[in-house]
């Protein structure tokens, strides 16, 4: 796959850096967000929630966190089901638990029943680790230092990208979280694919989370704002979120990508 090779310059990766700083510490902590820097960052905030959550989960029961190979790194990647559908046959562990395991509920139910949670996060992670392809278990530690080192690269293209006339089409979304939406700067995508009739979804490449992106293949098109990106597609042959981690692409550039499913 041909793609334009796009570096933040110095001076957007240090606003980079600011962002990430204030919004997750070196030891996995949530902060209090990125100040009043004005680049639009939702999806990022909702990304760094998820990932601190299931973080302290994990590193209180003392288990490892997931990561899956990606081009020449290792990237966090959530083990829960995907925000826009329920897995048919990776359920090792019941919704109805993860729900009370988001925020801060987690503390309650450790409290109350520490084997009980203990032994459904064994059995959900035995499980996603043999399912997902090039998937690993590493330490708090580790999955912190990629996901900040991938975040702060994440977030240096997306400032860099706002003086790009590339990200020419405005997208109507909240800046922050809570916030109102206003006009953004967005790059038209196509996903392409063997199969037709699949859903696709999008995360930031810094940790892979499952979001609808459009359906059905082939091609499915939408609208991003600007980053880099993983793709993964269900439906068809494919009964649960499959990743394509090989396929990484950057925003603004190479306005297509093809994913070998």
């Amino acid at each position: 796959m041909s793609q334009i090779h796009y570096e933040p310059s110095p001076r957007s990766r240090e606003r980079a850096e600011r962002m990430v700083d204030e919004l997750i510490g070196e030891r996995g902590q949530q902060g209090g967000g990125p100040g009043s820097d004005p680049t639009a960052i939702a999806d990022v905030e909702a990304d760094v929630e998820r990932f601190t959550d299931e973080l302290q989960l994990l590193s209180e029961v003392g288990m490892g966190v997931p990561v899956v190979a990606v081009p020449e790194d290792l990237a966090p990647i959530s083990y829960e089901p995907s925000r826009e559908r329920q897995f048919e046959d990776f359920v090792p562990v019941s919704l109805a638990l993860l729900d009370r395991l988001r925020g801060d509920s987690w503390r309650e139910q450790l409290y109350e029943n520490p084997r009980l949670v203990t032994n459904q996060l064994q059995r959900t992670l035995g499980e996603f680790e043999s399912s997902v392809e090039d998937a690993q278990m590493v330490s708090p530690e580790t999955a912190v230092r990629h996901f900040r080192r991938r975040l702060t690269e994440f977030l240096g293209i997306r400032v860099e990208a706002e003086q790009d006339d590339r990200t020419g089409r405005l997208m109507r979304l909240p800046p922050r979280r809570g916030a109102r939406p206003v006009a953004v700067p967005g790059c038209t995508f196509v996903v392409t694919t063997n199969s037709p009739g699949l859903r696709v979804f999008w995360s930031g490449a810094y940790f892979l989370t499952g979001n609808y992106f459009s359906a059905p293949t082939s091609p499915a098109s939408s609208t991003l704002q600007s980053g880099t990106y993983l793709f993964g597609v269900d439906g068809g042959a494919y009964r649960t979120l499959t990743w394509d981690t090989r396929a990484q692409v950057t925003l603004p550039g190479t306005p297509s990508v093809h994913l070998n499913f």
